[in-house]
């Protein structure tokens, strides 16, 4: 599951315009890596749980040239 905060941004000239974020607008994703007709499907079984169920280490967030974490 996968929560979304969403917002709108929009570049006009320089400067850049963005909504104030409203909580009644995020959306939650839901995400099947066990199921082989989901895309995120993960086939190695080993790995899936490794992966999938670790309850530690690090979110990354950001754009392709400006990428920060979160742990």
């Amino acid at each position: 599951v996968g929560l979304y905060r969403l917002y709108v941004a929009v570049t006009v000239g320089n400067s850049l315009q963005r909504t104030e974020r409203d909580p009644s607008t995020d959306v939650y994703v839901l995400f099947n890596p066990w199921c082989p007709d989901d895309d995120v499907f993960y086939p190695d079984d080993a790995g899936r749980y490794e992966y999938v169920l670790n309850s530690t280490g690090l979110v990354y967030q950001g754009t392709s040239t400006e990428v920060t974490e979160r742990g």
